[in-house]
């Protein structure tokens, strides 16, 4: 009886035992559980961390570079704007087109800009207004040259119609000595006066032609000083880009612009200088017919 009974109280004791033993084990496998629930969610949320800083900089990088594009895109229209002051069948408005855009891809680099970019820009961009400027009067003269120029060829013509128109008067009034005396002294003085318009044409032409000559000395002068000034902006924003050049390379780019610059520049002012001297023999001459009349 009494075995009988230690066999019931040990099996109770090992069926509790094993429930104990149960619990405890379930227990730490719901602990870990919680632990590794835990760490995956915190994984999770690093990873979207991760992932939300990521398309940030993405997003940083694809508006920069949409904006150093701009920049780039900016600078050749101002170059542009520059040499086509050189061209005379260019007009005001087809000018100042050129420029469209230009100030505000500019503007938008001085939001993300480093400072040593900025400085480039500062240094490009005052160039570009004092020597815009420069030239703009240059091509305020030769407008006004143009203009005497019609007022002239427009007096010249009338002149001209009104001997015409005298010589055919003069044919019908032949026999009318004091008529045709009036018509011959209207006649001379038109005369005299449409050659001296003539002359004053030929020395307009001559100086709107200098003028014009110089003015394209200039522009291409300061449209590849430009290149040069740029330049350092251009690398500015390359290296910004992690588009940096190796110190050589970049050298070598350097000298390259310069050396292409100034091989135009003065290729451009000694054509010039003929040209010029072309027009000064022409006014020189134009003068010297003018006084022998």
């Amino acid at each position: 009886m009494n075995n009988g009974w230690y066999v019931v109280i040990g099996a109770a004791i090992g069926f509790f035992g094993a429930i104990v033993a149960a619990l405890l084990n379930n227990r730490e496998n719901a602990k870990r559980l919680d632990k590794q629930i835990q760490h995956d969610a915190r994984r999770h949320e690093l990873q979207l961390d991760h992932d939300a800083e990521q398309q940030r900089l993405d997003r940083e990088r694809t508006l920069q570079r949409e904006i150093y594009i701009g920049v780039v895109e900016a600078l050749a229209k101002w170059q542009e704007y520059l040499i086509n002051f050189a061209d005379p069948d260019i007009s005001n408005h087809e000018h100042r087109q050129i420029l469209q855009g230009a100030s505000q891809q500019i503007s938008k680099a001085y939001l993300i800009g480093t400072s040593d970019t900025l400085k480039s820009l500062d240094s490009t961009n005052l160039f570009f207004n004092e020597n815009g400027l420069a030239l703009a009067q240059k091509r305020l003269e030769v407008t006004l040259a143009s203009q005497m120029i019609a007022q002239l060829e427009i007096e010249l013509r009338e002149t001209r119609e009104r001997i015409d128109q005298l010589i055919s008067a003069a044919q019908i009034v032949k026999d009318d000595k004091a008529n045709l005396d009036i018509f011959l002294s209207s006649f001379q003085s038109d005369q005299l006066k449409a050659q001296q318009l003539q002359t004053s044409l030929n020395q307009s032409r001559i100086e709107r032609d200098l003028l014009n000559a110089d003015i394209l000395k200039e522009a291409s002068r300061i449209a590849n000083e430009f290149a040069i000034v740029s330049f350092d902006a251009l690398l500015s924003a390359r290296r910004e880009l992690g588009l940096d050049l190796t110190a050589s390379l970049e050298k070598e780019l350097r000298e390259s612009v310069t050396n292409t610059a100034l091989r135009i520049s003065n290729n451009v002012r000694d054509w010039v200088e003929v040209l010029s001297t072309k027009y000064m023999a022409e006014d020189s001459s134009s003068k010297q017919n003018s006084d022998s009349h």
